[in-house]
């Protein structure tokens, strides 16, 4: 058999290194490897058996759960099946952009257009996510235990089931997958909860500590964030301390197993029974975290793979690895002492492959020295997720764009001076009739492995705070006559006095242009789902002062002064630089690449990347992510 280098990159690295929250392991169809460099990827069950050779391109990424298989490849992706040991290609009824493996009977994809929906293995749309019941979706997770996770536009995460209804309403800031009918979510005022399909809360959490993910056994392992020693506990949902946070340093506990893997003070891994005993031989004396596997126990020590059973007796070890991670619970990926390849190891420790695995990047050293220090538990499940980036082009571009004319841009010229800008800047913000829409600010996945349950910010205002949003409110706060404040007379708020009905000599009828400035800044504006400002630039001065001759008021005599102020005649307009945000990047690249698209149609030429003339005119436009600039011949 030949030398084999095993694909690890994007997708299948994660995978691979990250346990999912539903059980111990990672369950993995198919594992994609190349058998030499930069070569097709072929496909093999673990263990070792080839089923698909040189069928993938080499830069894509493969990754195959409940008999499909996922390919990502820059900026689509394809799903397939095997059937009589040939790939066959599921048709889907759009392109999509991006997609995730399937869970559950459901892939979570994004088509072109950047909005979100979940397929069925057959590649039919099942449900779709641009909105459900008036909530915007801007990003989604995957279908876990009958329910899928979403975010608001507004920025809170909720619950829907496969049929697009809404379960738990958008209400947390943070969520996790559901898994056996529980989740952790977190609220605004910083409470950490677990909670259960109907949204009942089963546990409330202490300020100030941290919480991991709830296991089989309806168990958290928790620290208190405020200890000095750090020591790690295990409670029920009931609040009962199984464990007291005051022996263990970490505690790692598994999905459906009654066996917890343990730290003592001095870092060394071992693993304890139900009633918190040393199981056999597996005392605190590893360097590495004990695997549990379905049948035992899998240690890497001393540049060995040691296996033992159930009753923590060592049954097997196999020289020359010094890491091993568990896929399946029956499957170990075991790196050799070298570090230069690796081997597939069944539970009983037997070598499933002829010949070791080559691993070409320093990715796959970094990750398995990670591995040994996060939870098995861990959840790359809850990390899969994707974030909508549609929005409607034809009505922003119609709201903001498109009264570009060969000559200008929203009426204006080259001959119009400020306040015709001015004017026609408001003008465009009074005539649309867009309503903010879909887009906001934040979009992100803002998940976090530990939950932190933290003081209700709404009880953390001090009363230095107060006076000071009084003074400058212009009222005296209110003083609690029993704080320390009320008796330190240093707590008074003194006001300055301010001249009362003073008027100025000289009133400026522009103060919104500023004084011997080239440029004009125009407030931002949100309409549809942009928002923007501009900035007008002229050839001269805009605005400038005017003097003549003023008499004293109170001595009468007569001396040259500021008279007025008045706009420049001979400013003339150059350009306008237009900024719009999407509040996404690949929202931005979007609009703009269509904008160049639709200006093309309106008889502007591009020149090169970005850059239009009008022939007609001499005018030029240039377009880039987030910024749009108008230059007038």
């Amino acid at each position: 058999m030949q030398n084999l280098k095993l694909l690890l990159s994007g997708l299948l690295v994660l995978m691979l290194f990250s346990c999912s929250s539903n059980t111990d392991h990672l369950s993995i169809d198919l594992i994609p490897f190349q058998t030499k460099k930069d070569g097709k990827i072929s496909l093999m069950k673990l263990n070792g058996e080839i089923v698909l050779s040189d069928e993938f391109n080499d830069g894509s990424k493969i990754f195959s759960s409940e008999g499909i298989i996922l390919e990502t490849k820059s900026d689509k992706v394809n799903y397939y099946r095997i059937n009589d040991k040939k790939l066959t290609q599921i048709t889907l009824e759009k392109n999509y952009e991006a997609g995730t493996p399937f869970f559950n009977g459901f892939a979570l994809v994004r088509d072109e257009d950047g909005r979100l929906s979940f397929i069925e293995k057959s590649g039919k749309e099942a449900i779709s996510l641009a909105s459900i019941s008036g909530i915007n979706i801007v990003r989604a997770g995957i279908v876990s235990d009958g329910l899928i996770k979403v975010k608001s536009s507004e920025g809170y995460w909720g619950f829907i089931d496969t049929k697009g209804e809404i379960v738990i309403k958008p209400e947390y800031v943070m969520v996790e997958n559901f898994v056996n009918g529980k989740a952790r979510v977190k609220t605004d005022q910083g409470k950490v909860l677990v909670i259960d399909k109907n949204n009942k809360a089963l546990f409330t959490g202490k300020e100030d500590f941290y919480y991991f993910p709830v296991n089989g056994n309806d168990e958290m392992v928790f620290f208190d964030k405020a200890s000095k020693d750090k020591y790690a506990g295990l409670l029920t949902l009931k609040g009962e301390v199984v464990i007291k946070d005051a022996k263990y340093k970490y505690i790692r506990h598994m999905n459906g197993s009654d066996f917890l893997v343990v730290t003592n003070e001095d870092g060394l891994w071992g693993v304890v029974n139900k009633k918190r005993e040393y199981v056999g031989e597996l005392r605190a004396k590893f360097n590495q975290a004990p695997i549990i596997l379905k049948d035992g126990f899998a240690v890497a020590d001393d540049k060995k793979i040691k296996f033992y059973d159930k009753s923590g007796k060592l049954s097997r070890q196999v020289e020359g690895y010094g890491n091993a991670i568990s896929i399946d619970g029956e499957h170990l990926i075991a790196e050799t002492n070298k570090k230069k390849s690796v081997q597939i190891l069944n539970s009983k420790g037997e070598e499933l492959l002829q010949d070791n695995i080559y691993p070409s990047s320093d990715t796959w050293m970094n990750l398995f020295y990670k591995s040994r220090f996060i939870n098995q538990l861990a959840d790359f499940e809850n990390q899969l997720s994707l974030e909508s980036t549609y929005f409607d082009f034809e009505t922003n571009f119609k709201a903001i764009f498109a009264n570009t004319r060969q000559t200008g841009i929203w009426g204006i010229t080259n001959a119009s001076n400020v306040l015709v800008v001015e004017k026609a800047f408001n003008d465009l913000k009074a005539r649309s009739s867009v309503k903010k829409a879909t887009v906001k600010a934040d979009r992100s996945l803002n998940y976090s492995y530990l939950f932190y349950a933290e003081k209700d910010p709404d009880t953390l205002t001090q009363v230095g705070e107060d006076a000071a949003t009084a003074a400058l409110e212009g009222s005296t706060p209110a003083v609690d006559p029993s704080s320390s404040a009320a008796a330190d007379s240093t707590a008074t708020v003194v006001l300055p006095d301010v001249p009362k009905n003073v008027e100025p000599q000289v009133k400026d009828p522009y103060p919104f242009i500023g004084l011997y400035e080239r440029e004009h800044k125009l407030a931002s504006v949100h309409i549809g789902d942009i928002t923007i400002s501009a900035t007008a630039y002229f050839s001269d001065y805009v605005k400038t002062e005017t003097y003549g001759l003023i008499q004293d008021p109170i001595f009468k005599e007569t001396h040259t002064g500021l008279t007025g102020y008045e706009l420049n005649p001979i400013a003339q307009l150059k350009s306008i630089n237009i900024s719009y945000s999407l509040d996404d990047y690949d929202m931005n690249k979007k609009f703009a690449e269509k904008m160049i698209s639709e200006l093309g149609k309106m008889g502007w030429k591009e020149e090169s990347a970005g850059n239009l003339v009008n022939t007609k005119t001499g005018n030029r436009i240039s377009v880039s992510y987030g910024q749009v600039n108008f230059y007038f011949n």
